[in-house]
């Protein structure tokens, strides 16, 4: 189970920044694109995606995350 978080540095304000979550299972894929206060954490911007409520199954202690394909924690 891979989850991602992109930064979109094209797109918000100085005080906001674009990102999306994607995830990603066989048959089934979710690609949200919403803006987050600058300084959010991924953790947080995951949380705020809604991504957690369509995909319960998700625990966020054990999934890997990912930002521009590197893992963070």
């Amino acid at each position: 189970m891979h989850l991602s978080v992109v930064p979109n540095s094209s797109m918000g304000t100085p005080d906001r920044i674009r990102v999306e979550v994607a995830y990603a299972l066989p048959g089934r894929q979710r690609l949200l694109a919403f803006e987050v206060p600058s300084g959010t954490t991924v953790a947080e911007a995951v949380r705020r995606s809604g991504i957690l409520r369509e995909f319960p199954e998700i625990d966020l202690a054990r999934v890997a995350v990912g930002v521009f394909s590197r893992r963070v924690s």
